[in-house]
């Protein structure tokens, strides 16, 4: 039986044309149907938090600034007004006993309101009023970015 090479590569031609074609039709259905990332953009008054003593707004450090405290503790929160008390209450507690242990110790709490729309920020500047603003910061984003864009955004 004699095989003729024409018609091998001819096959073996046509077998790669498929399957070129259907790669591309698998990366032309993902590009249709995947989600892009979420916009992690910062609006310009995300960049500043207020202080509730004195009604103004004051600008967050950069995360490539000199660091003033050894611990910075993030509270994502959306929606959070009747459980970010019992959370602060319980965390601040355990900050403020350890300050009190161990007088060197700093920290920060940030609370990120991600876009609520319940009165999570009000909740949380009471602690701020409470607490003063070196220790406890409420950031507000505009729109939610969920869990992760608000840890990211800090």
């Amino acid at each position: 039986m004699e095989i003729d090479t024409d018609k091998m590569i001819l096959f073996f031609l046509i077998l790669s044309s498929i399957f070129v074609l259907l790669i591309g039709l698998v990366l032309v259905i993902v590009l249709m149907t995947s989600v892009p990332y979420p916009d992690l953009g910062r609006c310009k008054s995300e960049e500043y938090f207020l202080d509730p003593n004195d009604k103004k707004k004051k600008k967050f450090a950069s995360l490539l600034s000199t660091p003033e405290v050894q611990l910075s503790v993030i509270v994502p929160s959306y929606n959070e007004e009747k459980r970010l008390p019992i959370m602060m209450d319980e965390c601040l507690g355990y900050l403020e006993s350890r300050k009190a242990s161990t007088p060197e110790f700093s920290y920060e709490v940030i609370v990120v309101d991600d876009g609520s729309t319940d009165k999570t920020t009000e909740v949380a500047l009471e602690y701020s009023v409470q607490y003063g603003t070196d220790k406890v910061r409420v950031l507000t984003f505009e729109k939610n970015r969920g869990k992760g864009g608000a840890v990211r955004l800090v």
